[in-house]
């Protein structure tokens, strides 16, 4: 609809997590910096807090953007995992095999099958028994091997989980011990916990002080000012047409911000539903007209689409398994 009537390449307020679109603020640039330089120097722990609908997610895949083939990426989505779940996740999302792949020969040495013959596909089935059959010390074991053979190797390994705040205190406990991986110099496995605001508050209770005291990096994401805004709405207009056909009104973007309270999230939606009574006005300057109708029309709406967003945030990375990423400077 209003895409062709304003010849956009695509829509500029969508709320997927496209990092081309991401607005550096002030708060999501110095994030981005403190995270590559933790990444860079092998920091241990680092934490990345924000409110609902900041840009934590859109952020998170602007890093994986900046980082390259030297480093390896595991991802936890779910933070409802016991410690079983974690080992299992960073066994898969890292694709480590058995530390000794007994099992894998002795299946064929009854036939006089040369190892290198093996069936890729049988190999993948005694993996994925492997995983479900082993030991939380045998997965440990095949992590510190994958780990110490990336290190000598110069490459990292960096562990991103998304919404860390509602982890179990047994799994929290038990990331802080995948931190005693190491060298005599260097951490073996870069931790980046996201989560939101509350994620401090948790950090801070006296059973998590351990943990709390390895964290050498955290940085929080506050919501945009209203020239940050005003500014987001033209970076997205932008990106989605070179020479854009529509205007935001310096009031309509004020009353933007009023409602939006700076949040990414619900710009893009005020944004969006403004465009579309734009569009049913046929006109090419967005004032707070269209922007009260927008308003009007995500009354009883917002709440779920921000919820939903929430949960699925991270979907695009889930079919990607291991992202493997590199500094871009």
């Amino acid at each position: 609809m209003y895409i062709e009537y304003y010849q956009f390449k695509e829509k500029p307020f969508n709320l997927t997590p496209d990092p081309k679109f991401l607005y550096y603020s002030k708060h999501h640039q110095g994030a981005l910096d403190h995270l590559l330089y933790g990444i860079k120097e092998r920091e241990g722990f680092m934490a990345l807090m924000g409110g609902v609908g900041t840009g934590k997610t859109t952020l998170c895949r602007a890093l994986l953007d900046s980082l390259d083939d030297k480093v390896n990426v595991a991802l936890v989505l779910n933070p409802m995992i016991s410690t079983m779940d974690l080992f299992r996740t960073l066994i898969q999302e890292l694709n480590i095999s058995p530390a000794r792949p007994v099992q894998r020969s002795r299946l064929f040495q009854d036939f006089d099958i040369p190892l290198e013959e093996m069936d890729p596909d049988k190999e993948e089935e005694d993996k994925v028994e492997w995983i479900q059959t082993a030991s939380k010390k045998q997965m440990f074991d095949a992590l510190n091997d994958y780990l110490l053979a990336q290190h000598s190797q110069g490459r990292s390994t960096v562990l991103i989980i998304d919404e860390a705040q509602t982890l179990s205190f047994e799994v929290l406990e038990q990331v802080r011990l995948l931190s005693n991986l190491e060298t005599e110099k260097e951490k073996l496995l870069q931790i980046i916990f996201v989560g939101q605001k509350e994620l401090n508050d948790r950090l801070l209770e006296p059973e998590l002080k351990q943990l709390n005291q390895r964290i050498s990096i955290r940085y929080e994401i506050f919501p945009l000012s209203l020239e940050e805004c005003r500014n987001y709405i033209n970076h997205r207009l932008t990106l989605a047409s070179q020479f854009p056909r529509v205007v935001f009104t310096p009031k309509a973007i004020q009353r933007i911000h009023e409602y939006s309270q700076g949040y990414p999230r619900l710009i893009n939606l005020a944004c969006d539903r403004a465009l579309l009574a734009a569009y049913n006005d046929q006109v090419d300057v967005i004032d707070r007209k269209q922007v009260k109708q927008a308003i009007r029309s995500l009354s009883g709406e917002t709440t779920q689409l921000v919820a939903e967003e929430e949960s699925s945030g991270w979907a695009w990375a889930t079919a990607a398994g291991v992202v493997l990423a590199l500094f871009a400077g």
